[in-house]
């Protein structure tokens, strides 16, 4: 979420006039960011001749709607997933209140949508744009790099195929299960392979755990948190992608940029097909949406993809889909029609202030 709005208004300020007050702490000092945050915004109000107010989030809506009125001018946020649904009496009913009071909400996949209903939100006064993604780097690594890349990281590589799963280390991550009930069916049927898990969280000791009693040391790594780069030569480096969701109360996958992020690094893609993931997915040639805990289903994609053999040129042209549809540019001119519309209803046309948590 806070990498969204961060290149949104990097991007948008590259297309047009903006002002964003952001406060890059993620949730700590909160309430200090909303009080800094309207001020700084008053001061803009007097020195602006505004147009438009974004806010990156609904837990910043009932700034949003102070800073409309006090503004008059129509003001968007951005509804991503958990942001909508966080499991809080207090702030459900704030949500319930403060988020149809928009004058557009931008959600980020249907299923945000789907949320945003469900609390009231006009359907008319909703779009949906997913988010954007950066792509740099090869779709394929040299023989020279991935060599470098085993010795770092202490991974056998040669002659093994390479799964890999990238985020938080959470129960609806479905990663603790996928390990326990996916990886002995997969190495009972082939051995010329090896998963390797990038983040880190609290589900890491039973994962360990699980590991241990599985007997799949020699198959598993969990390399935790990784670095931009490294992430991004490990999605080079995968045969397949692996994002085994679990369908949890109070929880929800609002798209699944790392799909996007695996796509774009050439890896088809076996996911649980559910909520954001499946429209982050893309089409059969390049992902594979199996039902949330069917595990067997799970081994025969895996092995499908696998057996495809896949080259250079399949990779690359996985890229280029993604691209056509979800690069920065394309996402963040998305965003400027939908404030286009918005502001020719308000009459004025000259500035737009951006408030984000990132």
């Amino acid at each position: 979420m806070e990498q969204l709005s961060f290149r949104l208004t990097t991007e948008v300020a590259r297309q047009t006039d903006a002002r964003t007050i952001s406060w890059g702490r993620g949730q700590w000092g909160l309430p200090l960011f909303v009080v800094w945050a309207f001020c700084r915004a008053l001061v803009d109000l007097f020195r602006c001749d505004l147009e438009l107010i974004h806010i990156g989030d609904p837990v910043l809506c009932p700034l949003g709607c102070v800073l409309g009125r006090l503004a008059r001018v129509p003001v968007a946020v951005t509804a991503h997933g958990l942001d909508i649904i966080y499991p809080s009496p207090i702030y459900q009913a704030m949500v319930r209140r403060c988020l149809p009071r928009m004058d557009h909400v931008i959600c980020i996949s249907q299923e945000a949508l789907r949320e945003c209903l469900n609390r009231g939100v006009q359907a008319a006064r909703c779009s949906v744009i997913p988010p954007g993604i950066d792509v740099r780097g090869p779709v394929a690594l040299p023989g020279t790099q991935r060599k470098a890349l085993a010795a770092r990281w202490g991974i056998p590589l040669q002659d093994r195929h390479v799964l890999l799963t990238s985020g938080r280390l959470v129960p609806r991550k479905g990663v603790t299960l996928f390990v326990a009930e996916v990886l002995p069916r997969l190495l009972a049927v082939r051995d010329d392979w090896i998963y390797l898990v990038a983040g880190d969280g609290p589900e890491r000791r039973n994962i360990e755990a699980v590991i241990a009693r599985k007997g799949l040391s020699d198959h598993v790594r969990l390399l935790g948190t990784v670095s931009d780069s490294d992430l991004a030569a490990a999605y080079c480096l995968a045969d397949v992608f692996i994002m085994p969701n679990l369908p949890l109360p109070g929880t929800v996958e609002g798209f699944g940029i790392v799909v996007l992020e695996a796509r774009a690094g050439g890896a088809p893609v076996v996911a649980a097909g559910i909520e954001g993931i499946r429209e982050a997915a893309g089409g059969a040639d390049d992902s594979t949406l199996v039902p949330p805990g069917d595990w067997p289903a799970f081994v025969a994609a895996i092995e499908a993809w696998l057996n495809r053999g896949e080259g250079i040129e399949a990779r690359e042209l996985r890229r280029q889909r993604v691209l056509a549809e979800f690069a920065w540019p394309q996402v963040a001119a998305r965003y400027l029609a939908v404030f286009s519309e918005m502001i020719g209803t308000s009459g004025r046309s000259k500035d737009g202030i951006f408030v984000h948590r990132n």
